[in-house]
C-alpha cells in the first residue's frame, strides 16, 4: 500500500484527506519519513481553560508524526502575536495563557508517553506583518474562498486579509516562528527544513485554499524565507483547542464525571455526530476506554458524517492496549 493511503486510512491518525495543490510535497516527505521536513501545527489562544478535546488535536499530530514522519521535528506553534495584529487581543496575555495550557499539556503523563521525542513548542514572532494586504485581495478577487473567509472574519470584527497573511507566514515561511519555553520543557532549537507539513482541521481548508491562490498569484513574502509546503487535513469538525460545546480542562474525564454525562446525554439525543467524535476521539487515544465502550455500547457501528465510522472492533483496538501506539498497525491495512 502506498504510504499515503496508508495515512489516509489509519484510523488512530484521524485524517480526512491532504491538500491537492502540494500533493507531491506530501508524498516525496512521506517516503523519506519526514527528512529535511519540519511537521507544523499551530493553534490559537482564547481562553485559560483547556477544551479537553484539544488533546485530540495534538495526538493526531504526535501519532502522524511519530509514525510517520518520524526524522522532522513537530512544531506546536501559538499565535499569540497573530492575534494582536488581526483581533487586537493582548500577546503578551495570550503568551501566558500559551505558556498555561502548553504547561497542562507538557505534565499530562499520557500525553508525555505520546509526544515525538522531537516535539518542540514555538510561538509566531511579533516582527510586524509586512505583506501587502492588497497583493492579497488581487489574488482572492472574485473566489468563492474570499466571499467565506469575508463572512467568517466579519463575524469576529476581523479582518480576512490579515488572517491570510498571519496563515501565510505561519505555514509558508520558516523564520515566522521562535521556540517558545513552557514550566518544565526548555525551548529547544527549531530544526531548519526545506518542507513544511501543516496539519490543520477542516476550518483550515479555506485557509489552505487561499494560501496556495496566493503562492500561485505570486503575492510575496517580504523579509522572511519561504518554503515547500504540504497539508494533512484532520477530520476534527472544528479547532478543538478554541472551544468545546461541554466545557473542561485537560484533566482527564471518568466515566461517571460531568463532562463524561453530559456527552452520554447528547449521543442519546443526537446520535454519534461529527463534533462528539470529536470529543470521543482524544479519550480513545489516551486509554480512556471505559468512557468509549459506554457510549459505543448502543452503537456497535454508527455511521457519522464525513466517512466517519468507528466499530465495536475499533474500539476493541484500543482497549487491551494503554494507548494507540503499541498497537499493531495490520487492523488497518489491506
Amino acid at each position: 500500500m502506498k504510504k499515503h493511503r496508508q495515512l489516509l486510512e489509519d484510523a488512530p491518525a484521524y485524517v480526512a484527506g491532504f491538500g491537492t495543490y502540494d500533493k507531491q510535497g506530501l508524498y516525496d516527505a512521506l517516503q523519506c519519513e519526514g527528512q529535511n521536513a519540519v511537521v507544523r501545527l499551530g493553534f490559537n489562544v482564547q481562553d485559560p481553560d483547556v477544551p479537553y478535546r484539544m488533546l485530540g488535536y495534538l495526538t493526531a499530530a504526535y501519532y502522524i508524526t511519530n509514525l510517520y514522519f518520524p526524522k522532522a521535528q513537530l512544531q506546536i506553534v501559538a499565535n499569540p502575536n497573530a492575534a494582536e495584529r488581526v483581533n487586537g487581543q493582548n500577546a503578551d496575555h495570550l503568551s501566558a495563557v500559551a505558556r498555561k495550557m502548553l504547561t497542562s499539556v507538557h505534565q499530562d503523563t499520557r500525553m508525555q508517553a505520546l509526544r515525538p521525542a522531537n516535539a518542540v513548542f514555538a510561538s509566531d514572532t511579533a516582527v510586524p506583518n509586512e505583506i501587502d494586504p492588497a497583493h492579497i485581495a488581487a489574488a482572492l478577487a472574485g473566489t468563492a474562498v474570499q466571499e467565506n473567509l469575508r463572512q467568517s472574519a466579519e463575524r469576529r470584527s476581523a479582518d480576512h486579509l490579515a488572517y491570510v497573511a498571519a496563515h501565510l507566514l505561519i505555514h509558508d515561511t520558516l523564520d515566522s516562528i521562535e521556540p517558545l519555553e513552557v514550566d518544565g520543557f526548555a525551548a529547544l532549537p527549531l530544526q531548519s527544513a526545506e518542507t513544511i507539513i501543516s496539519i490543520g482541521a477542516a476550518p483550515e481548508r479555506n485557509f489552505y485554499e487561499a494560501r496556495m491562490r496566493c503562492k500561485q498569484q505570486g503575492v510575496e513574502l517580504p523579509g522572511v524565507v519561504a518554503a515547500s509546503t504540504a497539508q494533512i487535513f484532520t477530520k476534527h469538525l472544528i479547532a478543538p483547542y478554541l472551544y468545546s460545546r461541554i466545557p473542561g480542562t485537560v484533566d482527564p474525564p471518568h466515566t461517571n464525571s460531568r463532562i463524561a454525562s453530559a456527552l452520554l446525554e447528547r449521543v442519546g439525543t443526537e446520535g454519534l455526530s461529527s463534533t462528539n467524535h470529536d470529543i470521543l476521539y482524544p479519550w480513545l487515544m489516551l486509554g480512556e476506554v471505559e468512557i468509549a465502550q459506554e457510549i459505543f455500547g448502543s452503537m456497535p457501528s454508527q455511521q457519522l458524517s464525513r466517512n466517519i465510522q468507528l466499530s465495536a472492533a475499533e474500539v476493541d483496538y484500543w482497549h487491551p492496549r494503554p494507548n494507540a501506539f503499541a498497537a499493531p498497525h495490520s487492523l488497518y491495512e489491506s
